[in-house]
Formats: structure tokens, sequence, C-alpha cells
């Protein structure tokens, strides 16, 4: 299940964006800006479930694609490539960049914040 993801993050890259021609618009500033929140989210987000393992009797992931105690590299794995996928989404329909770095970074913020209250709740 865990290679799951890996499949599809490569299939997604090599037939997907691969028919796809981007748009010649450039990133402006408050596209930047954008991506930095969504950045910021996704890196909250990571760090705090990586901190579940300092508590796999009490805390455990509920990504089923990440099972209930994955390695760090699996987080680092699946985090990045979740990253790399919302950054290249992005760039190829750029209409969407602010909906879509915007979008996914209140949901990193907003998971990393649900981590950290479960983390605090177990200390």
């Amino acid at each position: 299940m865990k290679y799951f993801f890996v499949v599809t993050v490569l299939s997604f890259l090599l037939s997907g964006c691969a028919t796809i021609k981007p748009d010649p618009k450039p990133w402006t500033t408050t596209d930047k800006i954008g991506a930095g929140f969504f950045l910021a989210g996704h890196m909250a987000d990571t760090y705090t479930t990586i901190r579940h393992q300092d508590y796999p009797d009490k805390i455990y992931e509920k990504n089923p694609i990440l099972g209930k105690h994955p390695d760090d590299h699996e987080i680092y794995l699946y985090m990045g490539a979740t990253a790399a996928i919302g950054l290249i989404a992005a760039h190829y329909f750029p209409k969407l960049r602010l909906p879509i770095c915007i979008g996914y970074g209140g949901v990193g913020f907003y998971m990393a914040w649900g981590n950290y209250k479960k983390i605090r709740e177990v200390r």
C-alpha cells in the first residue's frame, strides 16, 4: 500500500505532465508568496507528523497511505511528493495558482495544529 503512492506519483509525472504544455505566464510576487505559504504549511505538517514517533503507544498516523507508524523516510517521501505535485499543478494551471497554494497551505497548517494538539495532550 505504501508503494501505491510512489507508483501514482510516477504515473502522474510521466503521463499527465508530459502531455500538458506549460502556460508561459510567469509567477508573480503574489504567486510566490502563496507558494511560500503552501510550503510553510507543508513543512509544519511534516514536522508534527514526525513528532508522532516520539509517542508511538499514544499517537498514530491516520493517513492510510503512510500507515499507523511510518518511518522518517516514508514521511519525507510522501510529504515531498505531495509538495511537488501541488507546485507542479500550480505551475501548469496559472489561474489556479493562488487557490492551490493558499488552500493546501491552509490545510497543511490545520493538520499541523491538530497534530500539535494531540502531542500536547499526551505530554
